[in-house]
């Protein structure tokens, strides 16, 4: 929420949520929910713009304290897992290793000393790939790279799951399934930043199949493609042709550029170095079926 222009309404919404039925939602801690990114990119200063210094800065602290206790994933019908950082790292083998934090979790800086002890290394290091920007992590701390197809294969196997959700890559259609369905890359972010070209938004509806226990994902689009229907609203009659407006700017003017690779055709593709089955595919559903491993 922090690069948009109403982080305090979403996040009162999603607070306002979870209060209201409290077994029924979960919220996921994302990258940006880390107060060393969200320090930088808007929150910060949407607090004390609309709250003023004092108390804006307060709100910016609850809020960022709040953040320390969400969890790090989620397990949907005991074969999905559902990431909230959004990033899949090779430092993550095992769905264990996210269960060794405890709440609240404060993140790992790239500038502080790192621990002596071989485990606690490992910890912190799976935690700077998580909610580390790529361009941010120092070379020494060696570079955030997502697992690679035949690696993902082999977490889901070993941990029973069939596929595994991110959303930090911005798919030019909202959704991507790739690896075979082992990965579903999704993103909400409509026109992501306004970057040229724009995107589709996405969200997944995941539910099982009538008469069966298998479950299915389908992705429920909202399209970017705004500009055709301003050219044909712009129209005037007599066969004049006009473009008419162009199409409104959803985002404001950033305080940070967009990250680097985050977006494009295929952004954060795995296909480089895997089988040929890592190439995002054109379903528009996704089957998990039970026995899937």
């Amino acid at each position: 929420a922090d690069r948009g222009s109403h982080s305090l309404e979403v996040l009162t919404l999603l607070l306002s949520l979870k209060v209201a039925h409290p077994h029924r939602v979960a919220l996921l801690r994302g990258q940006h929910e880390n107060r060393h990114l969200n320090y930088h990119l808007g929150l910060r200063l949407e607090c004390e713009r609309r709250l003023g210094a004092i108390e804006g800065f307060k709100v910016f602290d609850y809020l960022n304290r709040f953040f320390e206790h969400l969890s790090l994933a989620a397990v949907i019908g005991g074969s999905i897992l559902a990431l909230g950082p959004g990033v899949l790292p090779q430092s993550l083998t095992r769905f264990d290793q996210l269960k060794r934090y405890r709440k609240p979790l404060q993140l790992p800086h790239t500038s502080q000393p790192r621990p002596a002890n071989a485990l606690e290394r490992l910890n912190e290091q799976v935690l700077l790939e998580c909610f580390t920007p790529g361009p941010l992590m120092p070379r020494e701390l060696g570079a955030v790279r997502e697992a690679l197809p035949e690696q993902v294969k082999l977490i889901c196997s070993r941990n029973d799951f069939a596929t595994v959700i991110r959303s930090r890559p911005v798919p030019n259609k909202g959704f991507a399934f790739e690896v075979g369905g082992r990965i579903v890359s999704v993103t909400s972010c409509l026109n992501y930043c306004d970057v040229p070209g724009g995107n589709d938004a996405a969200v997944l509806l995941i539910a099982k199949e009538e008469n069966s226990n298998n479950l299915v994902i389908k992705p429920q689009v909202i399209t970017a493609d705004v500009a055709k229907i301003y050219g044909v609203l712009g129209q005037p009659f007599g066969g004049e042709v006009s473009c008419g407006p162009p199409p409104p700017l959803r985002w404001p003017s950033q305080p940070r550029d967009v990250t680097p690779g985050r977006c494009g055709p295929n952004p954060a593709s795995l296909a480089a170095g895997g089988s040929g089955d890592a190439a995002p595919s054109e379903s528009t559903a996704l089957v998990i079926y039970p026995d899937r491993n």
